[in-house]
């Protein structure tokens, strides 16, 4: 995509982009990337939030980008190896059929 900020190519061209809007744009494009991944594409999305730092804007996207019920949040490493572990054998009960 180029650099946003320089090539205000979805911006105004006589004025910079406010990083208000160049977070809407990113913000976005994850979520329809998100959404084509889930309804298009027939993907289940795990998705796990990691840091006691991450926002509250954040934490809203990468809930709405998983699947139902695949969101996890993580504050230290010791509920992260937790989490993907959990994860890990909720995969391992997979099975793939044609």
């Amino acid at each position: 995509y180029g650099v946003e900020w320089g090539d205000r190519r979805r911006t105004s061209a006589s004025t910079a982009p406010t990083t208000t809007e160049l977070d809407a744009q990113v913000n976005a494009r994850f979520r329809a990337l998100c959404t084509y991944m889930k309804n298009d594409m027939n993907v289940t999305l795990w998705v796990v939030a990691f840091g006691a730092g991450v926002s509250g804007t954040a934490q809203t996207n990468l809930q709405a980008c998983a699947s139902t019920g695949k969101y996890y949040s993580a504050s230290n490493s010791a509920a992260l190896i937790s989490t993907f572990q959990g994860i890990a054998a909720e995969i391992s009960d997979l099975r793939l059929t044609n």
